[in-house]
């Protein structure tokens, strides 16, 4: 049995036993958690904002911002661009730093093809600049039906750039489905491009 008597213990209306002083010892670890949680966050936000500098570097040249910790930088092109000078782009230079890679958008959901892909590809391809082309993938709709627009229009080219797929947001799809859509397009990529 249990002595009734004792002070550090109590048995409450459904029989449970429990120990006076609990709830408040977890409530309170609780608290400190989530107080060390919030701080830590902030404590990062206030390092990225006070060292962006650290992280980027800003290149006039180019018109954008790099980060400062790798040697290779590329960009991303796609019609929003309007018509690109390749010659130009293949001859840029700021604090000895080149673009070294062009990732070209091809491809949008079942059927879209980017206007400028082809041109993009050729001219990129003509200037030497290794290039490769990207999907922007539509969630909830067909991963394998996507990747065959993107095998339809992108060249199986040998020294190219393995294939990139471009995820914006989920627009609200499952994550399940959305992980199943997505990794039937990346088998399809794989097997295809391999």
């Amino acid at each position: 049995g249990v002595n009734s008597g004792s002070s550090s213990k109590k048995r409450p209306k459904d029989g449970a036993l429990t120990i006076k002083g609990t709830g408040r010892f977890w409530k309170l670890l609780g608290w400190i958690t989530l107080g060390l949680f919030i701080f830590s966050v902030l404590l990062y936000i206030y390092n990225v904002r006070k060292n962006k500098d650290t992280y980027f570097a800003h290149y006039k040249e180019f018109g954008i911002d790099l980060p400062t910790a790798y040697e290779i930088h590329g960009i991303d092109v796609s019609h929003h661009q309007g018509k690109i000078n390749w010659p130009m782009v293949k001859s840029m230079e700021s604090q000895n730093l080149r673009i070294g890679f062009v990732f070209i958008k091809a491809t949008e959901g079942y059927q879209l093809v980017d206007k400028s892909f082809t041109d993009n590809w050729f001219q990129a391809g003509l200037m030497g600049i290794p290039r490769g082309a990207y999907h922007f993938f539509i969630p909830g709709k067909s991963g394998a039906r996507q990747a065959a627009n993107f095998i339809k229009h992108v060249p199986k080219e040998s020294g190219t750039l393995p294939p990139v797929i471009d995820i914006e947001q989920r627009y609200k799809v499952a994550p399940a489905i959305f992980r199943k859509e997505l990794q039937e397009m990346l088998d399809s990529l794989e097997h295809y491009y391999q």
